[in-house]
C-alpha cells in the first residue's frame, strides 16, 4: 500500500477510536500515521499533525506529553499559514504549561495566541485565551495584573456576545478578589455569574459558580457558610450526573469533619 493509502486507514482508524473513546488506541494510530509523514518529509502536515495530537493529550489530561508535543509543533509553526491552527496549538500549549506549574512559559504561549486572535477575523478562542491569561497571571503572583487582563478579556466578550466565556472569566474574577481581599466586589461579579447562568438557561455555569464560591469561602475560614454554598453546587452537580459530584461531595464531608 502507498503512504497516502495507508495514511488514509490510519486516520480513518483515528477517528473510529475517536467516537469510541479508546485514547491509547487514538494515541498509537496517530503517532503511526506521524511517523509516515516524517518519512515523507512532509513539515506542513507534519504541523497538523501534531496540533491535533497536542489537542487529544489536553483533552485527555496527558498534560506533559501535550506540552513536549506542542513544542515540538511549534518548531514548525512557520511551515503553517493558518492562524486558527496556530492559535489553537497555542491555546493547548499555555493550558498544558499552566497544568504542569510553569506559569510564565504557559503566559507567553498565551499571549502569542492572543495576538494572533486579535489579527484574524471573528478572534477566535479569544475568550478562553483571556481566561487562561488572567490565570496564568494570578500564578505568577500578580493579582492587579490578573485583574486588568481579565477586566479586559470580560470587555471583549461582551463586545462579542460571547456569553461561553463570559461565564468563566466571571468566576475567575470572582475568585481573584476574594484571594486579595476585594470581598465586596467578588459578591458583584458572583452575582453577575449567576444571573448569567439564569439568562443562558446554563445551570452547570450556575453549579461551577456556587462551587468556586464556596472554594474561596473556605480558604478564607467562612467554613459554615462554604459547606452551605458547597451544599447548593452538589445538587446541581448530581443533578446534572457531572462525574465532579463525588469530589465535591468528599471536600464537603472534609469540611464537616466526618
Amino acid at each position: 500500500m502507498d503512504i497516502e493509502g495507508q495514511r488514509t486507514a490510519l486516520q480513518q482508524l483515528v477517528q473510529i477510536y475517536m467516537i469510541k473513546n479508546d485514547p491509547p488506541l487514538v494515541f498509537k494510530y496517530l503517532e503511526e500515521d506521524l511517523e509516515l509523514v516524517r518519512k515523507s518529509e512532509n513539515q506542513e502536515e507534519e504541523f497538523k499533525l501534531l496540533v491535533q495530537l497536542t489537542n487529544i493529550c489536553m483533552q485527555n489530561r496527558e498534560f506533559n506529553k501535550a506540552v513536549h508535543t506542542g513544542e515540538e509543533a511549534m518548531e514548525l509553526a512557520e511551515q503553517n499559514e493558518d492562524p486558527l491552527l496556530q492559535i489553537n496549538l497555542l491555546r493547548n500549549l499555555g493550558q498544558g504549561y499552566l497544568e504542569i506549574g510553569e506559569a510564565e512559559k504557559a503566559l507567553e504561549n498565551l499571549e502569542m495566541g492572543l495576538a494572533i486572535s486579535q489579527k484574524t477575523p471573528k478572534n477566535p478562542l479569544q475568550g478562553k485565551l483571556f481566561t487562561l491569561i488572567g490565570e496564568a497571571v494570578f500564578k505568577t503572583g500578580d493579582i492587579p495584573g490578573a485583574l486588568k487582563h481579565l477586566k479586559k478579556g470580560l470587555e471583549a466578550v461582551r463586545k462579542a456576545n460571547d456569553r461561553v466565556n463570559e461565564g468563566p472569566i466571571l468566576i475567575q474574577l470572582t475568585e481573584v478578589h476574594m484571594q486579595s481581599q476585594g470581598e465586596e466586589q467578588a459578591k458583584n461579579y458572583f452575582e453577575d455569574v449567576l444571573s448569567l447562568s439564569v439568562k443562558t438557561k446554563d445551570r452547570l455555569l450556575e453549579g461551577k459558580a456556587l462551587w468556586s464560591w464556596s472554594l474561596s469561602l473556605n480558604k478564607k475560614g467562612s467554613v459554615e457558610e462554604a459547606i452551605t454554598w458547597g451544599q447548593k453546587a452538589l445538587k446541581i452537580y448530581e443533578a446534572l450526573k457531572i462525574p465532579e459530584a463525588i469530589d465535591i461531595r468528599n471536600e464537603i464531608k472534609n469540611w464537616s469533619g466526618e
